[in-house]
């Protein structure tokens, strides 16, 4: 392509944000030079994915293992009922690629973990977290940290939406880390996820292009939220508001400046959680699964299919009262199992609490599964 004509394309493709005071050609350049990954293509990661490419990121990464499903399309902007079944990386970078003909797209069709984060994070100037499970968000903020990245932050939860920035670029770094407010691993139990308790779709896409306003500003270097800032969205109310927090002297990660990941910190089991991994070496005949997922989908037939659930004494597909339940942990173990082992992490708890023996959570759930 001549490049007279592709300046004069991409000058009439990004004329209106052009026309902004604050914004000229030199910032569009920026963005479009600028390397950024995004890991998640949910309800956050698709309408951000969609607005980054829009607004003139013609470099960008897509992460996520996922394939869509029905459930998806209310939130998921990027797919329709023709791609159900199909990879979201693959219909993601497609549907972006229509929509800017300037892009560059690299696909990670995986979930990020331990082993991968850093070999993908390495070539980019931005990462930007729109997962759903804490593990995942502390695994990724760790990460850039040691790689000094650009990271921003973003989760939603039914009304609500949370971006978080942090700018480990700069050995100077200044603000507080993600350690320095937990300095451990938040447990995935202690919050429910959309599957479980519900989303409104416009939560997503109001915390997306708020996302996208803060990418696009620390970029062209314009005020931003300062480094380890919060910004709560409550949708609901139409309130927000900003909290500053300070840093920890004694952060495992920041104080000591750490230059690799350890892996223990991402592998964190409770006493009464059982890995499918494993589940496989262990004797289930005096082993009860009860199955808390509303919901049932395409999952059931390879379920039923794997022979590992097929050794359990008794499989329950709903929940059962405290009194069928004591009677079950008389003679059996009892393993609860749901979508991501969110929901039967806290029945588990909760009837341990009140004395009861013999009770288990399958950790990771059904997901956790699927990925084995």
């Amino acid at each position: 392509m001549d490049s007279s004509k592709t300046l004069i394309d991409r000058k009439s493709f990004y004329s209106r944000q052009i026309m902004l005071n604050e914004f000229h050609l030199e910032n569009l350049e920026k963005l479009n030079n600028a390397k950024v990954l995004v890991v998640g293509l949910g309800g956050l990661g698709c309408p951000l994915s969609l607005y980054l490419a829009n607004s003139g990121i013609e470099n960008l990464g897509l992460v996520d293992g996922d394939s869509i499903d029905l459930s998806n399309l209310t939130r998921q902007t990027l797919y329709s009922h023709q791609n159900i079944g199909e990879r979201k990386v693959k219909i993601a970078a497609q549907y972006l690629k229509k929509q800017n003909p300037f892009i560059k797209i690299i696909t990670y069709e995986t979930m990020i973990n331990f082993d991968n984060v850093l070999p993908i994070i390495k070539d980019y100037d931005f990462v930007v977290d729109c997962t759903d499970n804490f593990t995942t968000k502390f695994l990724i903020h760790d990460a850039c940290f040691v790689q000094k990245k650009k990271l921003i932050m973003g989760s939603v939860y039914q009304w609500n939406g949370w971006i978080k920035n942090f700018d480990f670029s700069s050995s100077n770094t200044k603000g507080p880390c993600l350690r320095c407010l937990w300095q451990e691993i938040i447990n995935d139990s202690c919050i429910r996820n959309c599957s479980e308790v519900g989303i409104l779709p416009s939560s997503c896409l109001v915390t997306a292009s708020y996302m996208v306003n803060e990418i696009i500003k620390v970029l062209i270097k314009k005020d931003h939220l300062e480094n380890g800032e919060d910004f709560i969205i409550d949708l609901q109310h139409l309130n927000h508001k900003k909290i500053k927090w300070t840093k920890n002297p004694h952060c495992k990660i920041c104080s000591n400046s750490q230059k690799t990941l350890i892996a223990e910190d991402y592998f964190q089991t409770s006493p009464f959680e059982i890995t499918y991994s494993k589940l496989k070496e262990m004797s289930l005949k005096q082993w009860v699964l009860i199955d808390l997922r509303e919901e049932k989908n395409e999952l059931e037939i390879p379920l039923k299919r794997d022979p590992i659930f097929n050794q359990f004494n008794q499989v329950f597909y709903t929940n059962q009262t405290e009194s069928s339940l004591k009677n079950l942990s008389n003679n059996n173990n009892i393993l609860f199992m749901c979508h991501r082992g969110k929901t039967s992490y806290t029945v588990t708890k909760n009837l341990l609490d009140k004395g009861f023996k013999n009770i288990y959570s399958l950790k990771g759930g059904v997901e956790h599964y699927i990925e084995h």
